[in-house]
């Protein structure tokens, strides 16, 4: 029993792990990257993407923190960030340089 006890404790941290509240954007990152500290993303627009996606899935269960790595940030038109990309006074969505 206690085995499977562990296993079950163990999938659940995985399971949380998925669920990252960080992103990173770097100007030599990749859109189709995870937004990691090792794979951030390319875009601004790809964060924001990723954080409307995260707010859509389910109230938030911690603060997320968009990273925006040094570098000239490229950006076709306005970035828009409104309701779906905002969180909560105690789970709040911050993008940060």
């Amino acid at each position: 029993m206690k085995s499977m006890t562990c296993a079950i404790v163990w999938i659940g941290a995985l399971a949380m792990s998925a669920t990252a509240a960080d992103y990173y954007v770097s100007t030599d990152g990749e859109d189709a990257s995870e937004g990691t500290l090792n794979r951030p993303f390319a875009t601004l627009e790809r964060a924001r993407d990723a954080v409307r996606d995260l707010v859509a899935a389910g109230p938030l269960t911690e603060p997320v923190t968009v990273h925006i790595r040094g570098g000239v940030h490229q950006v076709s038109s306005a970035l828009v960030l409104g309701a779906g990309c905002s969180g909560t006074r105690a789970f709040p969505v911050t993008f940060r340089a």
